[in-house]
């Protein structure tokens, strides 16, 4: 069992890297970087979509995720998330959060991805 904080933590640091893969129409594997992706709940993450033209596809598609994030320090660890595409959105509170976040970076943000956790697990390296 995972300590949920921490997951959080991982997530919500501006240092981890980050990213989704998701599974394109030929069945391989698409890793991309996505340093939004934040920890809504327990069993949410949401990310802005910012040229994730494939990814979004794939979402739509497929509906299946894996999440990344690690961070360096104190020391090389993170979590992988499994999780099941919900929906996208381009309104209401959660967006506003993310487009003004991300509006203050220089980026435009047209929607967000919302997922539900199926499964977290501590990497530790």
């Amino acid at each position: 069992m995972v300590d949920i904080e921490d997951v959080r933590k991982v997530f919500d640091d501006p240092k981890a890297s980050k990213a989704i893969a998701t599974i394109d129409e030929d069945g391989w594997p698409h890793v991309a970087p996505v340093g939004s992706l934040r920890m809504v709940d327990e069993n949410t993450f949401a990310f802005a979509v910012v040229a994730m033209k494939k990814t979004k596809e794939n979402l739509l598609r497929d509906g299946k995720a894996s999440l990344l994030a690690f961070t360096s320090l104190p020391e090389i660890g993170g979590y992988k998330v499994k999780a099941t595409f919900v929906r996208f959105e381009n309104s209401g509170k959660l967006f506003d959060a993310f487009s003004q976040a991300l509006r203050e970076l220089g980026f435009d943000v047209r929607e967000i991805g919302i997922l539900n956790v199926d499964n977290i697990e501590e990497i530790r390296l």
